[in-house]
């Protein structure tokens, strides 16, 4: 419980709760701000009975103004108090000098390039750390987390690229250059749909989660399954394009496709204490050559015609729309009779199938994020025990993704291209950051990337530009 507050005589400053304030570091303030706080104080004071007095609130609202404790607003008022009473002046100069605290027991050029001669494989944690070193746990844990000297990193496995691969990588972005202006640019990529497929757990295998002392102590969140390859899980066909906006900013479009998974209802064998034999059951099925094309022909090509927009193009020509997938085994040809057979029989589309690089999940937009913002929403929503459960959580994170979200991908694609082009071909890069959540609030969000010099000069080795 709070103590009583002082009050005295002068102007009354509106009082700010206690409880309001965070609980503020204690910094080592320099001359010129530990002058500020007494100046700042100054004016909220005034002098009553031949004594300067502090207004009620004038310490906490000075705390709050910069950022430190009340506690040491308090100590500097009174520091100031004392030396107007032996030498006439206010002004006040921090009682450290130079270089204060415990000495530093290493020098940062050495343990930056002790550092580096350590494999990477033996610094994975601080007590591997330190062990290379030589030095303390608590030194190697200063070292990160005091004086920055080492920071955290995650090293994700990537695919290994061919030479092959690299060049098939190259033509693939620069055929998606295009002349605009004055300025090159990557193709917007209106007409092109991404399709995949991925596989969504009703739980994740470990989650990372923020808990008060006492619920881990009681040990109140578990998380619990027979084995981690038992965990309910259903793989999604997914299809999306890029989203349409008017010149009010106004989506048109949200480039939602369609999103199916790969099940079928099947009567139950024999009894069990959940349901009676032959209770239609939610079941998984095997993605096969002859189910992909049935899903491709029978779901995703009704829903392109469907949805997608159709523009106006020539009398007796076709909207062209190009459907990029993947390429393992599973997956049909191009050419394949039944699905040429199937797109041509629509008046207004000439849907064609392309195939991204080989080992390059990067150049397709699923990967590069919506099915890990997907499953991750998914997690957040109620779970349930069965396949029917998942689903439903999956098809709700499905229809309430936003559109602007999804635009945004479609941006990083274009990124990752100009990436693809700067390495040549390969694909050891980090995915680009263009502040496009900045951008698009500020109403400058680009329809296409500009393309860089170097990546245009490499560009040009494998196409005419």
């Amino acid at each position: 419980m709070l103590g009583k507050r002082k009050f005295c005589h002068g102007a009354h400053l509106t009082p700010v709760s206690y409880s309001t304030m965070e609980t503020k570091r204690k910094p080592n303030l320099t001359t010129d701000e530990v002058n500020q706080v007494i100046a700042d104080l100054i004016d909220k004071s005034s002098i009553v009975n031949g004594e300067r007095r502090l207004a009620p609130g004038a310490v906490t609202d000075s705390a709050i103004k910069f950022k430190i404790s009340r506690n040491q607003v308090y100590k500097l008022w009174q520091s100031a108090m004392k030396k107007r009473k032996d030498t006439g002046t206010y002004y006040l100069s921090p009682r450290k000098k130079g270089k204060v605290g415990r000495p530093t027991f290493y020098d940062r050029e050495w343990a930056e390039s002790a550092v580096e001669q350590i494999d990477p494989k033996a610094r994975t944690c601080f007590r591997d750390l330190s062990e290379a070193l030589g030095v303390s746990t608590t030194t190697a844990w200063k070292m990160a987390r005091v004086d920055n000297i080492l920071q955290p990193h995650s090293a994700a496995v990537k695919p290994i690229l061919t030479e092959e691969h690299k060049l098939f990588r190259l033509m693939y972005a620069a055929n998606r250059i295009i002349q605009r202006n004055n300025d090159y640019v990557y193709r917007p990529c209106y007409n092109e749909i991404h399709v995949d497929e991925k596989w969504f757990d009703i739980q994740p295998c470990t989650q990372r989660l923020y808990l008060t002392n006492k619920e881990i102590e009681e040990n109140k969140i578990k998380a619990k399954a027979q084995h981690k390859s038992h965990i309910t899980k259903v793989m999604f066909l997914t299809a999306v394009a890029r989203p349409r906006f008017n010149n009010n900013g106004e989506c048109t479009f949200d480039g939602k496709i369609g999103m199916w998974p790969f099940v079928e209802k099947l009567p139950a064998k024999r009894n069990s204490k959940n349901r009676p034999k032959g209770t239609l059951e939610t079941k998984n099925v095997s993605v096969t050559k002859d189910r992909y094309r049935e899903y491709l022909i029978n779901k995703v090509l009704p829903a392109i015609y469907a949805r997608f927009p159709c523009d106006r193009v020539g009398r007796g020509e076709k909207q062209p729309v190009l459907i990029q997938q993947d390429n393992p085994y599973s997956h049909i040809k191009k050419d394949d009779p039944e699905w040429v057979e199937a797109c041509a029989q629509h008046r207004h589309f000439a849907v064609q199938l392309i195939e991204q690089p080989a080992n390059s999940p990067d150049t397709n937009v699923l990967d590069l994020g919506l099915f890990r913002a997907l499953q991750s929403q998914a997690w957040k929503l109620k779970r349930g025990k069965t396949i029917d459960n998942l689903i439903e959580n999956v098809q709700k994170t499905w229809d309430a993704y936003d559109a602007s979200s999804l635009n945004r991908i479609w941006l990083t694609h274009q990124s990752i291209l100009d990436e693809i082009l700067l390495n040549d071909g390969g694909n050891d890069y980090d995915i680009p950051h263009i502040n496009k959540g900045g951008l698009e609030r500020m109403g400058q969000l680009p329809e296409s990337i500009l393309v860089s010099d170097r990546a245009l000069e490499l560009a040009r080795r494998v196409r005419d530009i």
